[in-house]
């Protein structure tokens, strides 16, 4: 699919990233599963960056969807003309967990607490830290991770949200030993809900990106039938009826 022109102010929503201006980062690391908020963010990184200078990385940690999202970034990397050495898949053990995005259990769709892997998003953003300082000594990268405001979310919550990524980024700072590499977590996002960011996306790549480039399922091939699958299916049934787009 062609890379179509669009206005990415629409999306950006007063939401900032940090312009190369004098080239002191080396690369704009997007962790991208996927799903809406990751490919929001690497829409909104897409139309800032030269796209040499962006990496995509996915992590596999033994989830079900682990082919399907893995395809998506490929398409999406092909779609912001990314080269291929730039898209690197990760494999991060985590078969130990029992919860319903893992292949060994059932996705309950009525219990939410089924579907949580307990500090499953500490431990990939830390885990990606860690393999960009290890294996790139001396090198300076953004890695833009799609955090999203929760629909019951308080001004309380949206200010614990800034210190929740503040304090991953002191943690990282203080662990990586050369001096020389920089490794920031930023979070475009964080205080957008889901369904202002999906309409951000549809506004700057249009219906047929979302339905064609986003996996949003926990499972393999989209069920239409867990709560991920009905909130994209009825905004985009609500998107293509309205004039909001």
């Amino acid at each position: 699919m062609e890379n179509n022109a669009c206005n990415d102010v629409a999306i950006v929503d007063h939401c900032t990233i940090d312009n190369d201006k004098i080239g002191y980062w080396d690369a704009h690391v997007v962790l991208l599963g996927g799903g809406v908020d990751s490919s929001a963010i690497l829409s909104l990184v897409a139309a800032a960056q030269d796209p040499k200078k962006i990496r995509i990385v996915h992590i596999d940690y033994g989830q079900k969807a682990r082919k399907s999202e893995w395809d998506i970034c490929n398409k999406q990397a092909d779609y912001y003309n990314i080269p291929k050495h730039n898209v690197s898949q990760i494999r991060m053990d985590m078969s130990y967990a029992t919860c319903g995005i893992m292949p060994d259990s059932t996705l309950d769709t009525g219990v939410a607490k089924n579907n949580v892997l307990e500090l499953r998003n500490p431990l990939i953003m830390t885990f990606v830290a860690s393999y960009l300082a290890t294996t790139n000594p001396g090198m300076k990268f953004q890695v833009y991770v799609g955090f999203h405001k929760e629909p019951l979310d308080t001004a309380f919550k949206d200010a614990v949200a800034t210190r929740y990524l503040s304090t991953l980024n002191r943690v990282i700072k203080m662990s990586i030993s050369n001096q020389n590499t920089e490794v920031i977590l930023r979070a475009p996002f964080k205080h957008r809900t889901r369904e202002r960011i999906l309409k951000r996306l549809v506004v700057a790549r249009g219906m047929d990106f979302v339905k064609d480039y986003v996996h949003t399922c926990y499972e393999e091939v989209a069920c239409g039938t867990c709560t991920h699958c009905k909130w994209l299916n009825t905004q985009l049934s609500f998107l293509e009826d309205s004039e909001n787009v």
